[in-house]
């Protein structure tokens, strides 16, 4: 193993590459970066024609290598320069194993059967029935394949267990490539990502309600509309996905408000923490206050008769101070205390 320098992209190369003499004339190696041929050792006496010579990194000379594939037993070459004597190159050399197998033969003498072992015998005669019945051994294959999937599809004792994974796969993949988009869509006003909906659900086929979150019906219309206003450009940087939620914006100037669910007299009656017969009391006095004063003397008379369903009294006393008067009684008639 060694280093060389392509000369094509000057980039520095480890050449680990095994050198392996298996019949080819010659053999390449290639620059990792360029893939621009850096040198070749030849199999063959001349030299191949088409053989790439390596440069001597101390004198700059063209080496030409040769290797004599009569050697069988060297686990390593090397080439040295002609004129510096300096090492250009030195690789492993890798060989093909190749594992002579001897066809079992038949015993013609059936004294020699003596000889052999049991578990020999057994085994020659395990391969001669192979060899002999693979056609049949292989067609009761199939046909026992075939039963066993006929015979589940329509068996009634026990349901088909269905694999789960493909929902969450499909998912997934409509996930896929919007993580930006789902960031950006959150950095806009509710109303703004209504808006945006809205205009996906007009134009790219948007399905589900329209509540500024995002899911998997908007990320698969958000490709959509990607593929229109963005075609072949990536969804990660925020300027293209900042486009295409403008597009929506300037396209949509709107959106429905959404629907308020109308609240029952039980939610009402809960929301105020009143009895069955607290909240007739307090509906009937509710009933008695004026529309038509002044929205503080309204909003005044509504919380009394909150206060007065709930506690038997008003919230605060129209008058804080009290004066009194005592009138002196004429004649035989006693004294009077009035207080206003």
């Amino acid at each position: 193993m060694f280093t060389l320098q392509c000369k094509k992209c000057s980039h520095t190369n480890w050449i680990e590459q095994p050198l392996k003499p298996d019949g080819q004339p010659l053999q390449d190696w290639f620059c990792k970066k360029c893939d621009n041929k850096l040198f070749s050792v030849s199999f063959k006496d001349p030299i191949h024609p088409d053989t790439v010579p390596i440069q001597c990194s101390k004198c700059k000379k063209d080496l030409y290598c040769k290797f004599n594939t009569d050697d069988k037993s060297s686990t390593q070459t090397s080439w040295s320069c002609n004129a510096c004597k300096t090492t250009a190159a030195k690789l492993k050399i890798e060989r093909k194993i190749v594992l002579k197998t001897s066809s079992p033969s038949r015993v013609s003498n059936p004294q020699d059967t003596k000889k052999l072992p049991a578990n020999k015998m057994a085994n020659d005669a395990i391969q001669i029935f192979l060899s002999k019945y693979w056609r049949l051994i292989g067609l009761v294959a199939i046909v026992a394949l075939i039963w066993v999937s006929i015979s589940d599809n329509t068996s009634t004792n026990y349901p088909r267990k269905t694999a789960p994974v493909a929902s969450a796969t499909k998912t997934q993949n409509v996930y896929r490539g919007t993580q930006v988009a789902k960031s950006e869509f959150y950095k806009y006003s509710k109303s703004q990502r209504r808006r945006i909906q809205l205009f996906l659900k007009n134009n790219f086929g948007y399905k589900s309600t329209i509540d500024g979150l995002w899911g998997p019906q908007t990320a698969n219309s958000f490709l959509r509309a990607a593929n229109r206003y963005a075609r072949g450009k990536s969804l990660k940087p925020t300027s293209n996905v900042k486009s295409i939620f403008n597009v929506a914006l300037s396209n949509q100037k709107s959106a429905p408000l959404p629907k308020q669910r109308a609240q029952t007299p039980s939610s009402v009656q809960n929301n105020l923490g009143l009895t069955n017969q607290q909240y007739s009391t307090y509906r009937f006095l509710y009933n008695t206050c004026p529309i038509a004063g002044s929205p503080e003397a309204f909003s005044r008379c509504v919380r009394n008769a909150f206060c007065q369903a709930k506690m038997g009294r008003n919230c605060e006393p129209e008058k804080t101070e009290t004066t009194c008067y005592l009138h002196r009684g004429l004649g035989s008639l006693p004294d009077r205390l009035v207080c206003n």
